[in-house]
């Protein structure tokens, strides 16, 4: 079974989110950017990172930086989910290595699809 790192800090939405994946994939919660930090470290090697884009009022973008220059953990998918539609930050967000960014709230059946197509 697959893995999904989920990083959000929002226990609502994280646990929305793993309720929603559970079912297909294996799930890993995670709420700070330095529990993430410390999970991948780990040598964990999920096969899909969801990343909420305000995580404990810091943007996600130094964390992605990091996955996306890590030769273990680059190619690593990351889909991040925002707040709102503002241009700039899915740009910087896709700038900065995510293969899609999803605007909260979303379908969940839209995420579902995204999942699956950045896994597979």
């Amino acid at each position: 079974m697959k893995t999904i790192l989920i990083v959000e800090d929002n226990k609502f939405m994280s646990e929305f989110l793993k309720k929603l994946l559970i079912k297909d994939f294996k799930i890993k919660i995670e709420n700070s950017v330095e529990q993430a930090n410390f999970f991948l470290h780990g040598n964990i090697y999920p096969d899909l990172i969801i990343l909420d884009y305000l995580l404990n009022e810091v943007t996600c973008l130094d964390l992605l930086n990091t996955i996306k220059t890590n030769k273990f953990y680059e190619k690593i998918p990351v889909l991040v989910l925002s707040v709102g539609q503002k241009s700039d930050v899915r740009i910087a967000c896709l700038i900065a290595g995510a293969k899609d960014v999803l605007a909260k709230p979303f379908n969940p059946i839209e995420l579902k699809l995204r999942v699956q197509n950045l896994i597979n």
